[in-house]
């Protein structure tokens, strides 16, 4: 199988986070319409498994296991990235932890490592491939946040307060980017998905129906009525990082069959 589009074509594409299923769905949709790949993720056994699903396609890969929260890991990273394609043109971070805790029985540890994830780990990435980018005066930085920034209005259920502070972190931090780095033609966007159908949510909300804390986990609040995939991420992510969307910076794209929060 060969890639099948060309709105890519020689572009190159840094993903973090490309060993979860996020990434390896972003990283072949991106691979697809013709973009170099530069897969960045901590578990080697992921990010091998994306290296050959990009290969399937026929696409050009470089698989680098990489603790993406440690900013001079995620650093040289991108100087092998930049070494072996000669540029770096686009980059997404698709990194997201997410636990269900009550304020009192969040401890440090797991504070720091959703923090790390979700928010160290994109400002690390954005800050590495900067420069790159201001210097070919070119870039598409794509963030990926969450509606639970919005208060997690899809269940009426306690405990992620953590995850929320840091999918808006995420937001906030796109924004202020944008404004930023927009002078060397660098847009910076955000995808917001809701809550999407893939093994890891499948568990996540199992368990939460079975919690009496949980009053609500409904797609009725939903104008399309169903989960989302990773492919509709992946999609979105894909018109923010092509020159399509040249004119557009700064902003949230909401990937969440209708449900809005605020």
């Amino acid at each position: 199988m060969s890639t099948s589009g060309t709105r890519l074509d020689k572009k190159v594409a840094v993903v973090v986070s490309a060993g979860d299923h996020m990434g390896m769905t972003v990283s072949r949709r991106l691979a697809e319409e013709g973009a170099k790949i530069a897969a960045l993720d901590p578990d080697r056994t992921g990010v091998e498994q994306a290296e050959r699903e990009v290969r399937e396609l026929g696409g050009e890969v470089l698989a680098l296991v990489v603790d993406v929260v440690r900013p001079a890991d995620v650093a040289e990273a991108i100087e092998k990235a930049v070494a072996r394609f000669a540029r770096v043109d686009i980059l997404v971070n698709t990194v997201m932890r997410h636990g269900f805790r009550l304020i009192e029985d969040v401890s440090e540890d797991v504070k720091e490592e959703e923090i790390g994830a979700n928010l160290k780990a994109t400002y690390a990435a954005i800050r590495a491939v900067a420069a790159h980018m201001k210097r070919q005066r070119y870039g598409r930085i794509v963030n990926i946040s969450s509606t639970a920034k919005d208060g997690v209005p899809w269940i009426a259920h306690r405990g992620h307060s953590v995850h929320a502070a840091t999918r808006g972190g995420v937001s906030v931090l796109t924004r202020a980017l944008a404004f930023e780095l927009g002078r060397y033609n660098v847009t910076v966007n955000s995808v917001v998905p809701g809550p999407l159908r893939h093994p890891r949510t499948e568990k996540l909300f199992s368990a939460l129906r079975d919690d009496p804390e949980v009053e609500a986990l409904s797609t009725s609040m939903m104008a399309l009525k169903c989960l989302g995939t990773t492919h509709d991420v992946a999609n979105a992510v894909l018109f923010l990082a092509s020159d399509e969307a040249e004119y557009i910076t700064g902003n949230a794209l909401y990937v969440s069959g209708g449900l809005y929060g605020g």
